[in-house]
């Protein structure tokens, strides 16, 4: 299972950031993504292009999501119950029951695979209380920092399918952003 923490925080240097990786993640907690029990294991690959207001606490979020001819459809995923969420290229379902506590489950439908699908989400992710074994809080997202992880819901959950992730983040003048993988350029 893959997980990373991202963290961004303020310092004088710049103010958006190219982030990429493949395999691992980000340290933006990426748990591998499933279609479904017995799904082929060959990766999902994630293009994310995220934007980060810490003063308003609120983030927006563009994932292209690239579903390769091995996997299983409909595809369930969670993601932040306080967070907005469109599909395009795929039939997108709130499901009722599912995700407990601060997620909300969704179904995605997809024509014929392979595919790509673009999810689109914005809003607040919740603040959380810190976790007992290592104390490192679920989430923050105001002017004091940023740090999210898979707690927190911040990104569509699939389950442990392998992933593939590039990623570019947006941040304030003055904010940086923090993530496992190789640093791309600034843009």
């Amino acid at each position: 299972m893959l997980s990373f923490l991202s963290t961004f925080w303020p310092d004088a240097k710049s103010r958006k950031r190219n982030l990429s990786a493949s395999g691992l993640g980000l340290l933006c907690l990426w748990s591998g993504f499933a279609a479904a029990a017995g799904a082929v294991d060959q990766p999902v690959r994630h293009e994310l292009r995220i934007q980060i207001d810490p003063a308003a606490g609120q983030l927006a979020v563009i994932d292209r999501i690239h579903l390769p001819a091995g996997s299983a459809a409909p595809l369930e995923f969670l993601l932040a119950d306080t967070l907005e969420v469109t599909a395009e290229g795929a039939t997108l379902q709130a499901l009722e029951g599912v995700g407990a506590g601060r997620f909300r489950g969704y179904r995605l439908q997809v024509p014929a695979l392979p595919a790509e699908v673009v999810l689109r989400y914005r809003g607040t992710v919740a603040a959380g209380t810190a976790d007992p074994e290592h104390g490192m809080p679920t989430a923050v997202l105001g002017p004091e920092g940023v740090i999210l992880n898979r707690a927190s819901g911040w990104y569509p959950q699939f389950g442990n399918r392998p992933v593939s992730f590039r990623m570019a983040v947006e941040l304030p003048p003055g904010w940086n952003a923090v993530s496992q993988g190789q640093r791309g350029t600034d843009g």
